[in-house]
């Protein structure tokens, strides 16, 4: 279908925008990406471009549609759940750690952790782990943080991943 087709190009391309730190570049793949799949009726890829577009939204600053990020959370009971970094999951818990609720915060990132392990996602696992660090500080558990951190970079070096490495370096 060449609307699927449209809809996975264009949130692989938002990936690898984020990646490349084009995030504003991300956000426009990624919305593309949303309007394609939201007429495939395929839960699978409406839930991994939603997440995408959740996260992205969430990093962007942009007034988040607080629905995107809900239904995305609802179509993992429907699919495969996505699990690391374009986990709503994630996102979920980076909005919570914006606010301030620090619980909440931290079990969404439990939550998208087990998942990773569950999956064997080392590298969606280091990701998770980084966050999860960054809510262990605010919250002042500092041998949870340095825990969180030391793991995250052991998954950073095994998945060769220096951008990762030198963010998790600069909390340790």
């Amino acid at each position: 279908d060449e609307q699927a087709l449209r809809a996975e190009i264009n949130a692989t391309a938002a990936t690898v925008w984020h990646a490349r730190g084009g995030l504003q570049r991300a956000l426009a793949h990624a919305q593309a990406a949303r309007e394609a799949a939201e007429t495939v009726g395929d839960a699978r890829l409406l839930l991994q471009v939603l997440s995408i577009v959740a996260l992205l939204e969430t990093l962007a600053a942009e007034t988040a549609d607080d629905r995107v990020l809900e239904l995305a959370l609802e179509l993992e009971h429907e699919t495969e759940r996505p699990a690391g970094l374009y986990a709503p999951r994630m996102a979920l818990g980076l909005r919570s750690l914006l606010a301030g609720r620090l619980d909440r915060a931290r079990a969404a990132f439990e939550d998208d952790h087990a998942a990773t392990l569950a999956s064997g996602d080392d590298a969606g696992r280091a990701w998770v782990l980084a966050q999860l660090a960054g809510v262990e500080l605010q919250a002042g558990r500092w041998q949870d943080a340095r825990r969180c951190v030391r793991e995250a970079l052991a998954l950073a070096e095994q998945e060769q991943s220096p951008r990762l490495r030198a963010a998790l370096l600069a909390v340790d």
